[in-house]
């Protein structure tokens, strides 16, 4: 009874519900929410608003955490902390269910970061910024206002980015306590093509269109963004181009909007952000041709 399960149900159509409103009536601190078929972000959200507990953690259905989170759990609980991140191990549905642990942070355990020293690392290292990598404290992105972006894909990234640009006191534990499955059928290679594009731009315009951001906040923006860009080409395998003929002009207009967003934004001259500002304007500019 010391914590919280929220299970969101987005729409199932399955015998799913039965099995949790079981789970609800044998066990007191799991509770049920039915919402209808309005994707990830909106569940996620939901769940979010719903919660009670003082910290969050974020575990996708087909996903399952280890014992060693009880670790980060206790940080959480006993020290004044907005976030803290822990280590993920991939889990490959068709091979068996191999498991491959993904690369360590490049942090110190005994150490409290802000979001911009996070984001200073990002020129050397690859970090990840899946939310279940993290547990969150609900006061902290409450009064930040974060949320997840409805309706699209990625919706991670802009959720990291909101919590690297707020966050004071972020600490990591070098430890693995989440297993991520990765199969054919998940939502990342199932949706369309059309939705793959909007939802790059949108996350676009969400992560760089911030007031009062750093150089450091851009300057990460600036390199993970086109790791996104071409994430997003190479789902959409377009071997075809009449395939895009019904989104090219929405496609055409959506890029020349946030060109000249970029180009608004990055308005002063230091040279930090005239380097940052054409590295975004030359990936945007090539962006599905």
């Amino acid at each position: 009874d010391d914590y919280e399960i929220i299970v969101v149900n987005d729409g199932s159509t399955d015998g799913t519900q039965d099995i949790i409103s079981e789970l609800c009536l044998n066990h007191s601190n799991i509770k049920s929410v039915f919402i209808k078929n309005s994707g990830l972000s909106v569940a996620r959200n939901t769940g979010m608003d719903v919660a009670e507990g003082k910290n969050l953690i974020f575990i996708d259905s087909d996903d399952w955490v280890e014992p060693e989170l009880i670790y980060p759990m206790s940080i959480m609980a006993h020290e004044n902390i907005d976030m803290c991140f822990y280590n993920a191990n991939n889990v490959f549905m068709e091979e068996n269910y191999d498991i491959c642990k993904q690369e360590q942070y490049p942090f110190k355990e005994d150490t409290i970061y802000t979001g911009e020293q996070v984001l200073s690392q990002y020129t050397d290292y690859w970090i990840p910024n899946e939310v279940w990598h993290g547990i969150y404290k609900k006061s902290f992105l409450d009064e930040n206002m974060i949320r997840f972006i409805p309706g699209v894909l990625y919706e991670d990234n802009a959720f990291w980015f909101d919590v690297m640009r707020c966050g004071k006191r972020i600490k990591y534990v070098n430890r693995y306590c989440y297993n991520y499955l990765i199969r054919p059928g998940s939502i990342a290679f199932s949706d369309s093509k059309e939705k793959n594009i909007i939802s790059v731009f949108t996350l676009m315009k969400e992560i760089l269109l911030k007031d009062n951001v750093t150089s450091g906040y851009l300057g990460c923006a600036a390199i993970k963004l086109p790791k996104l860009m071409r994430a997003c080409e190479k789902r959409i395998d377009v071997t075809n181009l009449d395939d895009l003929v019904d989104n090219c002009k929405s496609v055409l207009r959506l890029r020349k909007e946030l060109l000249q967003d970029i180009d608004f934004l990055y308005r002063e001259d230091s040279l930090c952000e005239l380097i940052n500002k054409y590295i975004l304007l030359s990936e945007f500019t090539f962006f599905l041709g």
